[in-house]
């Protein structure tokens, strides 16, 4: 699945690419909710990572850094919840995002998280499954 995909999910209709765009086509493997200040020490690559950005200071700068360890882990995108923690996304995270190629997506505010894990969960193990069902019908 390709962060592009994802992003064509009826929960996601709603979704604004807000930088990276040029990153649409990142590989995502899983999906996490990431609203701790060390989320990059847990990520292995290929992670869409949800947040609202809680777990960082409101600071534009801690931000920054939170978002910096999540392009350096290897993360697909970073799906951004703004209104209750952040008023809008801060625009040293969207030049970080557009640098790096790295997709940074503001999801409205109304949406809830496990929604949205679900539905991507869902696709993505649907995807797992057809390719499987095509390798058993070759072999």
């Amino acid at each position: 699945m390709r962060v592009s995909e994802i992003l064509k999910l009826p929960i996601l209709a709603d979704a604004k690419v807000v930088a990276g765009k040029k990153g649409l086509s990142r590989e995502v493997s899983s999906v996490t909710v990431g609203e701790v200040p060390d989320i990059g020490d847990w990520l292995t690559g290929n992670e869409l990572v949800l947040s609202t950005l809680f777990a960082v200071d409101t600071e534009p700068e801690a931000q920054a850094e939170y978002t910096r360890k999540i392009i350096k882990a290897g993360a697909a995108a970073l799906l951004v919840k703004p209104g209750r923690f952040i008023k809008a996304v801060d625009q040293g995270i969207i030049e970080l995002g557009d640098r790096d190629k790295f997709p940074i997506v503001e999801i409205p505010a109304d949406v809830r998280w496990t929604h949205i894990v679900a539905a991507i969960s869902e696709r993505i193990v649907g995807e797992h499954l057809s390719h499987l069902e095509r390798s058993q019908e070759i072999h």
